[in-house]
């Protein structure tokens, strides 16, 4: 129980971070404003993942998934380092979005093993 609130807050704070990067992104012109809806339907996505089905195999499924995207933001954005100087800000979002994205994968991906081994000694139980 205690690890399922833990990936609750991570992956909460992970939204968060990546909605102050996506408004980074829109901000520098790095994406075009009218892609604020498809952002907007991703994040939303994201947090009825995060509280509804938080627990479940389709949640931490999903969440891992976000949560590998996220920690690979740091990752896509210095392939393409352009010399534009942005700000200190900025950069603080990435690299916190890295480590949150990473600790919440590295969460889904415990919660998903845990939830395997229930299954198999549920069915050895009862074969």
């Amino acid at each position: 129980m205690r690890q399922n609130i833990t990936l609750t807050i991570v992956s909460l704070l992970t939204l968060l971070l990546m909605t102050v990067h996506f408004t980074h992104d829109v901000m520098h012109g790095a994406e075009p404003p009218r892609s604020i809806m498809n952002a907007s339907v991703i994040l939303l996505v994201w947090l009825a993942v995060t509280v509804l089905l938080m627990g479940r195999t389709v949640g931490y499924v999903l969440l891992l998934i976000g949560s590998l995207l996220a920690a690979g933001m740091p990752v896509i954005h210095t392939m393409n380092a352009t010399t534009a100087k942005w700000e200190f800000s900025f950069y603080f979002t990435l690299l916190a979005l890295g480590v949150t994205g990473g600790f919440g994968a590295l969460l889904s991906a415990i919660g998903l093993w845990k939830q395997f081994r229930a299954r198999r000694a549920t069915a050895r139980s009862s074969s």
